[in-house]
């Protein structure tokens, strides 16, 4: 743009533009992570992986598959209320009991606070579209349906939120990205 030019901006003398290094390397790449993979949509190549298939606690990042849970099967009414045993572990959008809010703000404290409060109340307010019980429950095994349905077998959910209590909940890295 002009305004970025000596003749339109005189407190303009120097531009100093940062462009990416093209030279390429052979240096083989190491990183600390157990496990990792790094995946180009628009070649649809994998970059690099380091054991993709290894099941790990994915912790947080199940509240991806919270969301496309949650996303999938909304409530008609779009009113889901905020149970006191919702409101566990640490990272919170800070709900209360008897509160009640809309799939939207839930989402947003879901994913740009990692809420655990949010995770587990669109879980405790969840309705099947199937004939059959609602709940955590119900929520927890759409969730472990829904990666079956992606014909991923390396990935088990056993709570919406990410807390690791008992062990049982992991996926691979592989199967992160399939999800994402």
């Amino acid at each position: 743009p002009d305004f970025i030019t000596y003749f339109k901006n005189n407190q303009v003398s120097t531009i100093n533009l940062w462009f990416p290094n093209n030279n390429s390397s052979n240096q083989t790449i190491e990183i600390t992570a157990t496990s990792g993979i790094a995946y180009d949509l628009t070649t649809n190549k994998v970059l690099f992986s380091k054991n993709p298939k290894e099941k790990l606690p994915m912790a947080s990042l199940t509240k991806i598959m919270t969301a496309i849970i949650a996303l999938e099967n909304k409530k008609t009414n779009n009113l889901y209320l905020v149970s006191k045993g919702d409101l566990v572990g640490e990272a919170v959008m800070g709900l209360s009991a008897n509160e009640i809010l809309p799939i939207n703000d839930l989402l947003y404290g879901l994913i740009l606070l990692s809420g655990n409060d949010a995770a587990e109340t669109l879980a405790s307010n969840f309705l099947p579209r199937s004939a059959g019980q609602g709940g955590r429950t119900a929520f927890v095994k759409a969730m472990n349906d829904k990666v079956k349905s992606l014909g991923l077998s390396d990935t088990n959910f056993t709570n919406p939120s990410g807390l690791e209590g008992d062990g049982l909940q992991y996926t691979t890295a592989y199967d992160l990205l399939v999800i994402t």
